[in-house]
């Protein structure tokens, strides 16, 4: 079974190396983007990694986070957010991830937060996206 650095350093390619978001935003991996970051950004994090029923059968959640600046009149870029989720559903919504050693079965949108205010950040607003992943080991 892979651990969740392999599986988020592999949503983490996929999605770095796509043309049409790398023009959007920068990725970054983990929940936690670096000091000093410039908006637009996403972060990759994985969650809730357990076995599924069935010999060799795993699941996980995938959260996507964009976080884009607010504008000068202090409301959200609805129209950003909706550019970097619909960059970000089209890369990963009923698609599969290369993982070595496991079959990874496609993708599956779950809920999607915001875009939300976070008072820690009070310069920006965050839009989180949750899909599902499903994977077999032949081990």
């Amino acid at each position: 079974m892979p651990n969740i650095d392999v599986i988020r350093s592999a949503v983490y390619a996929e999605l770095a190396g796509d043309e049409t978001l790398s023009a959007l935003c920068t990725a970054y991996k983990g929940k936690r983007r670096p000091a000093g970051f410039t908006n637009p950004t996403i972060t990759v994090e994985i969650a809730n990694l357990e076995g599924a029923e069935g010999k060799g059968v795993w699941m996980c959640d995938v959260f996507v986070t964009a976080y884009v600046d607010i504008l000068s009149n202090s409301v959200a870029d609805h129209v950003r957010h909706a550019a970097l989720d619909a960059a970000i559903r089209l890369k990963l919504a009923g698609n599969s991830i290369d993982i070595d050693g496991v079959k990874v079965m496609p993708l599956w949108e779950g809920e999607i937060i915001g875009p939300e205010w976070d008072a820690d950040h009070d310069t920006e607003t965050y839009l989180e996206r949750r899909f599902g992943m499903i994977f077999i080991t032949f081990d």
